[in-house]
């Protein structure tokens, strides 16, 4: 595959300025936007497939669901849910496995009510979401998001990839202020040759760009209840 995709270009060169600020901020509110009824909808249709007793893995953004379908060969004991807002996308997905389960609504709602539904999930996996590099776009990224501290509080294992590595090192930074406790395997940069998981790693693979990974694992209490 030959590709020409342009690097993410920003005016940022570090964390964002504000980053803790609006962290905080969102953390310590709830978000209160009314739900929409087809993350309901969602939410039913996964309630009905789901036996509790399964684990569940997320694929937040699938898009075609390239990543879905290599992500239920992984986890083989687990129902992996792919949820994406595009028809587009999710209409050009391959066959699925048995395993595996598309849903289309928005990720905002979703993980608000996977939360109120009191769901854990086993791992959660956001590959290469929108970078919105510009310094004003800080509060579009999922770490600058509402829902962020509900998101981190769904996981045991959060994995981010992205090929713009301040995105991730924000992500980071972010989860260590929502209340959250995870450790951080660091930033890494991942093998230029591995089996490319969705179609945007395929694309950025054939542009020579750097690719980075991002794997943040939840801190179990102890029996007394502290971390």
């Amino acid at each position: 595959m030959h590709a020409n995709s342009s690097p993410v270009i920003s005016n940022q060169a570090g964390l964002h300025e504000r980053l803790d600020e609006v962290v905080r901020k969102h953390a310590a509110s709830a978000f209160q936007r009314p739900i929409a009824e087809h993350a309901v909808a969602a939410w039913q249709v996964l309630e009905q497939r789901w036996d509790r007793s399964q684990p569940l893995v997320l694929d937040s953004g699938c898009g075609t669901a390239r990543s879905t379908l290599m992500l239920a060969e992984q986890h083989t004991d687990s129902l992996v849910v792919g949820v994406d807002r595009s028809v587009a996308r999710l209409e050009k997905r391959a066959e699925l496995p048995e395993n595996a389960l598309l849903l289309r609504t928005n990720l905002e709602d979703f993980w608000r009510l996977l939360a109120m539904n009191k769901v854990r999930l086993a791992a959660h996996y956001l590959f290469y979401p929108n970078p919105y590099p510009k310094a004003a776009q800080l509060r579009y990224r999922w770490h600058g998001s509402p829902v962020f501290s509900v998101m981190m509080g769904l996981a045991g294992q959060v994995t981010l990839r992205s090929n713009w590595e301040v995105y991730l090192k924000e992500f980071e930074r972010a989860a260590a202020i929502t209340g959250w406790r995870y450790e951080s395997a660091g930033v890494t940069v991942l093998p230029h040759q591995q089996r490319p998981i969705t179609a945007f790693e395929e694309k950025y693979q054939a542009s020579s760009q750097a690719l980075f990974q991002l794997v943040l694992s939840k801190v179990q209490p102890d029996a007394s209840g502290n971390e």
